[in-house]
């Protein structure tokens, strides 16, 4: 009995370890592709859909047991057949077969991936992809940084500038830039690290910090509108978890605080614009602007996302079961309603059922990080 359990336990181990190469594989070469500087653009494909295939080959079992990977396979099943008869607009490739790959090539490896760290949570596959992070972010990092510290304005003009309309200086700097959702994923990032760092010790606790305090710098250097919102509202969170017994005191000096801004939202407002001219987050702050002075948004930040949803929804209702071709430039800023009005029902619910699976396969792993948690506070 001893000796079957050592075989399976070593089997469990090899099969972690051959996974876990294969992981940081895919980690490293995903992240420093966003740098298209670093990688050749082919291999945002290939290395994807060989990790698929090798998770595939090592773990079948665990991998097609996996209901939010079925869902994936379900809905990629859905777009093939979708784009096959019309374009889908997802905001990359033609909305045709290229996008289909593009969109199998990252999603079905990353679902994989989730289904072999949620079944090897437990092992040290976690603490390589940590590691792995930590390299690739630090390598990819260096491009990005003195563009950063010495050309502020630089770097914000280029993240929202497609690189068609610049010349040919200025596009390889912006090929040593991070591609705008690398901004989104790297400001997602926080929350994980800023936990390694309450919950770690040591040389971990310690990197964890440094890599909180650089995303805190890239948001705040970047202002990407949504990044800098979603990095607000984290730290509001935060700050709540730390002072939760004050919740009154805190209350009170949150709605201080807001009164103040409210009471003085044009002048607040002024000194937002000159902190964050030539960004993405200037446009919005304009509308803004125009809106507390009673007249009409020159930009069209907020309406225009209104419009967005009502083309996506006005396309999905026109043909609810296959969707519809979207015009270039329509729709868009919901990736669930862009599924719906591209591909209608049936690569809609499949989508969307990903995503519900999704969080509820992490959710039920909650008690064992609350556990390790409520250890490390012991």
């Amino acid at each position: 009995m001893i000796l079957n359990k050592r075989i399976v336990r070593s089997n469990t181990i090899n099969i972690s370890s051959v996974i876990s190469f294969v992981v940081v594989i895919f980690v490293f070469t995903t992240w420093c592709s966003i740098s298209s500087s670093l990688l050749p653009g082919a291999f945002t494909a290939i290395i994807p859909i060989f990790v698929l295939l090798g998770l595939v080959a090592m773990c079948p079992r665990i991998i097609f047991s996996n209901k939010t990977f079925i869902w994936g396979v379900i809905y990629v099943a859905m777009l093939f057949i979708m784009t096959s008869f019309h374009n889908i607009i997802l905001g990359y490739g033609s909305g045709g077969m290229d996008t289909w790959l593009i969109e199998t090539a990252f999603l079905l490896p990353s679902l994989a991936l989730s289904a072999a760290l949620y079944q090897y949570h437990g092992s040290r596959l976690p603490n390589l992809i940590f590691w792995t992070f930590v390299v690739s972010f630090t390598i990819s990092f260096v491009f990005i940084g003195p563009t950063l510290v010495f050309h502020r304005d630089m770097a914000r003009f280029l993240t929202i500038v497609p690189a068609d309309n610049l010349d040919l200086e200025d596009r390889a700097l912006k090929s040593g830039l991070w591609a705008y959702v690398g901004f989104h994923a790297i400001a997602l990032c926080f929350v994980l690290y800023w936990g390694l760092y309450k919950y770690s010790s040591g040389k971990i606790r310690l990197i964890s910090l440094l890599l909180s305090l650089a995303i805190l710098f890239i948001v705040a250097q970047i202002a990407i509108t949504t990044t800098f919102l979603y990095i607000i509202f984290v730290i509001i969170v935060l700050m709540y978890l730390k002072w939760k017994n004050n919740f009154v005191v805190i209350l009170g000096l949150v709605l201080i605080g807001l009164t103040i801004v409210v009471l003085n939202i044009q002048g607040v407002l002024q000194w937002l614009l000159d902190v964050y001219k030539g960004s993405d987050m200037e446009p919005k702050i304009r509308d803004f602007i125009d809106i507390v002075g009673g007249g009409t948004q020159r930009h069209g930040t907020i309406e225009g996302r209104v419009d967005y949803q009502q083309q996506n929804i006005d396309a999905f209702l026109d043909s609810p079961i296959f969707g519809q071709t979207m015009v270039k430039g329509t729709g868009g800023h919901s990736s669930i309603w862009m599924r719906f009005a591209g591909g209608g029902l049936l690569c809609g619910i499949p989508y969307l059922m990903m995503i519900i699976s999704l969080f509820i396969q992490w959710y039920k792993l909650l008690p064992c990080l609350l556990y390790t948690s409520d250890a490390a506070d012991d």
